[in-house]
């Protein structure tokens, strides 16, 4: 079984995905070490709802696109730094809430992710149970729409990410 590093987008509407999607249309950019970096991207719709997927191509551990040079930590951490450099810069990009990690977009379609979101921030910040790990490190790379946060009352625990968006920075940017 591969394990694909990806960026989920969980969007208002099918040309909110789509926009995101053919920014990433051929696309490459190029890391420290030279290598030209591109991607795959698409739409889904799920459980009523429409998500972004952006894969850069050959990070992916076990897969027959595999490039294990992407994969070192060095490597991996600067694709992470540069996908969320884009997210950053795009102002214009309508989404609910992105990721970039291993299996984010799957993880996105599979779970309820908002439910969760809420069910841990209650345990660790309202009710102070103890959660099964700390909410920060559980979310981390999670970035949120601000209105949304706002509205679920959790953007206290979330950092400024663009005037449009909070997240909970990645520990290793």
């Amino acid at each position: 079984m591969a394990v694909f590093y990806d960026a989920g987008f969980s969007c208002p509407t099918q040309e909110d995905a789509q926009t995101i999607v053919q920014f990433f249309q051929d696309k490459t950019c190029t890391l420290t070490n030279q290598y030209p970096l591109t991607f795959n991207s698409s739409v889904n719709f799920y459980k009523n709802e429409w998500f972004a997927s952006v894969h850069p191509v050959g990070v992916a551990w076990g897969s027959p696109e595999t490039n294990v040079k992407l994969l070192k930590e060095g490597t991996l951490n600067e694709i992470g730094q540069l996908m969320y450099d884009i997210f950053q810069q795009q102002h214009q990009w309508q989404y609910y809430y992105g990721v970039f990690h291993a299996e984010a977009h799957e993880r996105m379609m599979e779970n309820e992710l908002l439910v969760e979101i809420l069910e841990d921030y209650e345990k660790e910040y309202v009710t102070g149970e103890d959660a099964a790990g700390s909410f920060k490190r559980y979310y981390t790379g999670l970035v949120l729409d601000t209105s949304l946060a706002k509205a679920l009352s959790v953007q206290q625990v979330f950092d400024f990410f663009n005037s449009n968006y909070y997240w909970i920075p990645y520990d290793e940017f």
